[in-house]
């Protein structure tokens, strides 16, 4: 039986409501749960609480970006994904992982001529823009999924090589400020996953990358602090001792000690 327009807008609604109530893992977690729950058949929600729970799990010395990517190529079916993580400071976008056969690898570093990681694409004020307006993007060259970092003669070949026909491109954001992109290169006549399922990976991951990004600065701040009280408490302990020297040496000649010092 067709579900009627109420039951319709109702679920849409709700949607809505679950989706923003995700502003931790673990309400990403709910979230998706209430999905699975009611829509056990749709693989695409299995696939994001899953994604969800994996998150959540992660040991802090893994990255994120290979658990994301592994997990959304198995599910895509991509031909490649990879993540660019978004340097504010420099306004860049650096290539920090890839899911790919080796041989595509191979392939993309003959053609050109350099590693492919850490390649740093350059971020212009518009295209900021155009990023963080366009949460999915479609796309069907390197030239643009890489912003002109990949070269139309290069892309050409890669295409040809590797039978890749269009991309998926994903921008991860949070509080306004953008984090990342993920892109998924797809071969010719391949199935498209749906749009809203990315949607949902999107906003999922986004949030986890921002909790993460803000996590690493604290310890690296933490870090820094711990390492500033070692140096003071060091140079605190030779003072004493340059101290106990001085007054070795007053007392040795007959003077008095000129520091009080308490152990």
């Amino acid at each position: 039986m067709e579900p009627s327009e109420f039951e319709r807008t109702h679920t849409s609604e709700l949607r809505n409501t679950q989706i923003k109530r995700m502003g931790t893992t673990q309400g990403a977690k709910e979230a998706l749960g209430f999905f699975v729950v009611n829509e056990s058949s749709d693989k695409g929600m299995s696939f994001l609480s899953s994604l969800a729970e994996r998150l959540s799990e992660m040991p802090a010395d893994e990255k994120a970006s290979k658990i994301m990517l592994m997990q959304l190529k198995s599910f895509t079916g991509a031909f490649l994904v990879a993540y660019n993580e978004y340097n504010e400071e420099k306004k860049v976008l650096i290539s920090k992982h890839i899911e790919a056969d080796p041989s595509v690898l191979q392939i993309a570093i003959k053609l050109a001529g350099k590693m492919v990681l850490n390649t740093v694409s350059p971020v212009s004020d518009e295209v900021y823009q155009m990023i963080m307006n366009n949460t999915i993007g479609l796309s069907h060259n390197f030239v643009d999924v890489s912003f002109g970092a990949i070269t139309p003669l290069i892309d050409r070949a890669l295409r040809a090589t590797t039978g890749i026909d269009h991309f998926y491109g994903i921008a991860h954001s949070a509080e306004g400020k953008l984090i990342g992109t993920t892109i998924l290169a797809f071969k010719k006549n391949h199935s498209l996953p749906e749009l809203e399922i990315l949607e949902f990976y999107a906003h999922l991951t986004s949030v986890f990358l921002s909790r993460k990004r803000a996590e690493d600065a604290l310890l690296l701040k933490t870090e820094e602090l711990q390492r500033f009280h070692k140096l003071t408490i060091d140079r605190e302990l030779m003072m004493i001792e340059l101290k106990k020297e001085v007054n070795n040496l007053l007392k040795e000649s007959g003077k008095e000690e000129k520091y009080a010092i308490r152990e």
